[in-house]
């Protein structure tokens, strides 16, 4: 890659470098590789690398840009969310429909161990794609009611609607 830097096969030779660091658990280095990847619009390498960017900063607890990683990855799926925070009707092909579920779900893990509810909020506050803000709340206090962590629950519900006191839930 030093050599051949406008090479067609770059964001593929920065692709598998990545891998092979986080294989090793090197994940500082990983983490630098998958970035080379995002700099260009590869259609094959971009959305691998985004989606194992975010793992690997979940991994590094680095947990803000792990959520603005996975959050990405599911507005270059299409990912949509009703106003209510529902998950919203999308044409996609089954396997990506399942791995943007997938995503989805794990967007949710990386808010839980964000710390707690002010955590979610700062994010928000300064950071956060808020296409997706309504749906983190409400799956994460639903997530925390399943648990029967009902005052992290009421913390996450209360904070929401701090937020968006004009919200029709």
């Amino acid at each position: 890659v030093k050599e051949y830097p406008e090479s067609a096969l770059t964001q593929e030779a920065y692709f598998r470098l990545a891998e092979h660091y986080y294989d090793e658990d090197n994940l500082d280095t990983a983490s630098h590789a998958y970035r080379q990847v995002l700099r260009k619009q590869d259609l094959v390498y971009y959305e691998k690398a985004l989606y194992k960017l975010g793992w690997t900063l979940f991994q590094m607890k680095a947990y803000s840009e792990s959520a603005d990683n996975f959050l990405s990855f599911l507005n270059l799926k299409g990912f949509q969310v009703t106003s209510g925070g529902k998950a919203g009707e999308m044409n996609l092909p089954s396997s990506d429909l399942n791995t943007a579920w997938e995503v989805a779900n794990t967007s949710i893990l990386v808010f839980d161990y964000m710390g707690g509810a002010a955590e979610v909020e700062d994010y928000f506050k300064t950071s956060g794609d808020h296409r997706y803000e309504t749906y983190v709340y409400r799956r994460l206090g639903d997530l925390y009611m399943e648990m029967g962590r009902f005052k992290e629950a009421a913390d996450i519900y209360e904070v929401f609607l701090r937020s968006n006191p004009l919200h029709e839930d």
